[in-house]
């Protein structure tokens, strides 16, 4: 039958087709929608919201209902918010951010930028920005508040164990080099490839990016007398799964099953490497923390799963799903949801109960990191390195 729904807001009816066929998946209790829109219409003293919010509100409860903390609904502001955070260039403090599923806080700093150099640290909590309280707020939206002019300052307090602590600093240019390298160890023979995320301008872009330090590598004088590669990939959160399977192809075999995705009807696509790799025939250690996620989980199985390496260090984040950002809706606004989920050559699936574990477990001593600069967890691998 056809429920006839008033909006209370302008007068409007709109019928609804209860036999409409819009997903047989859901059913909705229009008469309780009905009756609870006819009492706040009736009943409720302050001003009504306009249209566009409430269809904002209902479209933000439709997301909540899934229970799903990869699942949301941006409204248009916050896509503007959402697409700026995405920025790969930006004027700021240099930090990555996160959602631990109360509060943002953040994922990792980068090298020398303001916020190391001020000593903010992975997983601070965010609780203000310039005084703005900003518990229970999204990374897009907090790093918009954080994000600003070169030389202006922005004032973040955060909470760290019991204590919270307050920073001034000064904003600047931030060019985040999503993939850089270094060599190490006794005689320059261990090369360490860091990689921020699997994001740039797009994935045309990453895997430039990636062939330039690939390459530099490769030419390098030393190239021959190298013992081993250590790929970082902690307080990495993911990104392109085409580039993520671009970079596994430098270290596995041509042919060789990387990745299984498989999308809501159960079906499942199979991905191989596809071309010959510069990097075969070198040892690797693939360096993970509770902050890899996603398609640094892709990538850290990808290894394992063909015995190709060895994972060291903490337990991923577990994230075992691809998500799907749907960012041309109507109104401007954007759904983000997870549309398939992805298993490892062996059929593993990650979640946050069973994320990904380490061949070799070692733990970070911040402390060290921060005052003296060493790295404990690269000093581990140094040491199976030249055992």
């Amino acid at each position: 039958r056809n429920t006839l729904f008033i909006d209370a807001f302008n007068n409007t009816e709109i019928s609804l087709n209860r036999n409409q066929n819009i997903n047989s998946k859901f059913d909705l209790n229009l008469d309780l929608i009905e009756e609870v829109l006819s009492l706040i219409k009736n009943d409720y003293i302050k001003e009504l919201p306009s249209k566009e919010k409430l269809s904002d509100g209902i479209l933000k409860g439709i997301l909540w209902a899934l229970e799903d903390p990869y699942a949301e609904y941006l409204t248009k502001e916050e896509s503007k918010m959402y697409k700026e955070s995405k920025n790969p260039d930006f004027e700021g403090i240099g930090v990555l951010l996160r959602y631990n599923g109360n509060n943002t806080e953040i994922e990792s700093v980068f090298d020398n930028s303001p916020a190391y150099l001020a000593g903010l640290k992975p997983g601070d909590e965010i609780l203000s920005v310039n005084n703005e309280i900003v518990l229970n707020r999204k990374p897009y939206f907090v790093s918009t508040k954080i994000r600003g002019p070169k030389d202006t300052f922005v004032e973040i307090e955060v909470i760290r164990g019991e204590n919270t602590i307050k920073y001034n600093i000064k904003r600047d240019k931030i060019n985040i080099d999503n993939v850089v390298y270094k060599v190490l160890g006794e005689k320059n023979d261990v090369v360490l490839i860091k990689i921020s995320q699997f994001i740039d301008i797009n994935p045309f872009v990453f895997n430039q990016s990636w062939d330039k330090v690939v390459e530099e590598i490769v030419k390098s004088s030393n190239f021959q007398n190298y013992k081993a590669i250590i790929l970082d990939l902690r307080n990495n959160p993911g990104g392109y799964v085409s580039s993520v399977r671009y970079v596994i192809d430098e270290f596995v075999q041509k042919g060789n099953l990387i990745l299984i995705e498989e999308n809501s009807k159960g079906e499942r696509m199979e991905f191989r490497t596809n071309r010959n790799g510069r990097f075969e025939n070198l040892p690797l250690y693939v360096l993970v923390n509770e902050y890899s996620a996603s398609a640094s989980e892709i990538l850290a199985l990808a290894i394992k799963d063909n015995k190709r390496g060895v994972i060291v260090g903490k337990s991923t984040l577990g994230k075992g799903i691809e998500q799907k950002v749907i960012d041309n809706l109507s109104n401007g606004g954007t759904i983000i949801i997870p549309f398939q989920k992805w298993l490892s050559p062996n059929g593993f699936n990650p979640d946050r109960n069973n994320p990904v574990r380490p061949d070799v477990e070692v733990n970070l001593d911040l402390d060290l990191l921060y005052k003296q600069k060493i790295d404990t967890q690269i000093q581990s691998i140094l040491s199976l390195v030249y055992r």
